[in-house]
């Protein structure tokens, strides 16, 4: 994925950011990572642990399966 385009994983964080008024910043304290990394994962450059992507869904109140499968079609699961 080209820097700067957010697959659809991140779209839907940054959505969900958008609609709670939280930062990036907010987020990375709640999940207990860096700011930069919450970009990293919405850009498709990393991606989540199982164990992250749990914390990104509590934070954000999303459904962990729904999310999960967002993150096999942007082709960034963990094997």
């Amino acid at each position: 994925m080209k820097s700067g385009k957010y697959c659809e994983f991140g779209k839907v964080i940054y959505k969900r950011l958008a609609e709670l008024n939280m930062t990036q910043k907010t987020l990375a304290e709640k999940v207990h990572c860096q700011r930069c990394q919450i970009s990293c994962y919405a850009r498709g450059i990393n991606k989540p642990t199982v164990v992250t992507l749990m914390k990104l869904c509590l934070a954000l109140d999303l459904d962990l399966n729904e999310m999960a499968e967002l993150l096999e079609r942007d082709g960034q699961t963990n094997e």
